[in-house]
């Protein structure tokens, strides 16, 4: 998709979100319905899938930041927001155009024991990490919860592999803590690559905290009777602040000139009465057409 295809973002919003810090739970809010009366006015179905995930993802992390005093519930609103970004519409993932992305990405270097994972959560991670320049968003992110980082890296019951290897022992714990600690400090590192950050976030977000989303949203975990929700600085915590600053960066990146002037697939549960609220066009896509 050419940039002169897609409209500018609306001026407040485009301010906001070119900051560093997060916004409060208000001005995300104003974000959300915005982009939801301009699109209202302007954007068709070549740019549905870009303002969608921007909108959607900004309400949920303003009612993560709402619900503040219970970081159980900003995890999961913050993982909403996540959803919102990466989501595919399923006719999607039966493209050319989609087996051409998936062939696009690094493939892991590691055996992670968990099949399961969703194609589009690595695919989102391996794009916007395209639109990182050098690495400092995300690095900057890393740099400043890097202990936040080590406590979701190191704890064992965050880990994939510690649930689906049943030959697991305290070596292999340690050489996995090991690996995935190496992995975010090569995304610190001077010259980061796309391949260094995008490693980095899928042994943090997809091999960390989507097991902890996991067990949670599965109820494979008591709501209050664990150590892992502790006063103070806890895994569940840790991972909350963490995910919820990489999911503030993403929506940075996604508000670049570069990220606005990609294309954007439509996202599922298109809003009713939208230019995508109908069965998927192939037009839709660039260089599409069923595989």
């Amino acid at each position: 998709m050419s940039q002169s295809i897609m409209p500018p973002l609306p001026e407040a919003s485009a301010l906001t979100l070119a900051q560093y810090d997060v916004p409060d739970s208000s001005r995300l809010e104003q974000i959300a319905v915005e982009l939801k009366r301009f699109q209202k006015g302007r954007v068709d179905a070549r740019t549905q899938g870009y303002y969608d995930r921007v909108q959607r993802a900004c309400s949920w992390l303003a009612k993560s930041l709402r619900d503040s005093h219970d970081p159980e519930s900003g995890f999961i609103f913050t993982w909403i927001a996540l959803n919102a970004l990466c989501g595919v519409r399923p006719e999607v993932l039966t493209t050319k155009w989609w087996g051409k992305e998936r062939e696009s990405r690094p493939a892991s270097t590691k055996y992670q024991g968990d099949d399961a994972v969703p194609s589009e959560l690595e695919w989102y991670l391996w794009r916007v990490s395209s639109f990182d320049r050098d690495g400092r968003v995300i690095r900057g992110v890393l740099e400043e919860r890097w202990d936040d980082a080590l406590t979701v890296l190191r704890a064992r019951y965050l880990m994939s592999r510690y649930w689906t290897w049943k030959w697991r022992n305290d070596d292999e714990i340690e050489k996995w803590k090991k690996w995935g600690e190496q992995a975010a400090k090569d995304a610190i590192g001077v010259s980061p690559s796309r391949a260094t950050v995008y490693h980095a976030l899928c042994e943090i977000i997809v091999w960390r905290l989507r097991t902890l989303r996991n067990q949670i949203f599965h109820g494979c975990a008591t709501d209050k009777h664990s150590k892992r929700r502790d006063p103070g600085h806890s895994e569940l915590e840790a991972a909350w602040l963490l995910l919820g600053r990489l999911v503030w960066a993403f929506l940075r990146l996604m508000a670049t000139e570069s990220a606005r002037g990609s294309y954007w697939p439509p996202i599922p549960f298109p809003r009713a009465a939208s230019a995508q609220h109908s069965r998927l066009n192939p037009a839709w896509l660039p260089g599409a057409g069923r595989a």
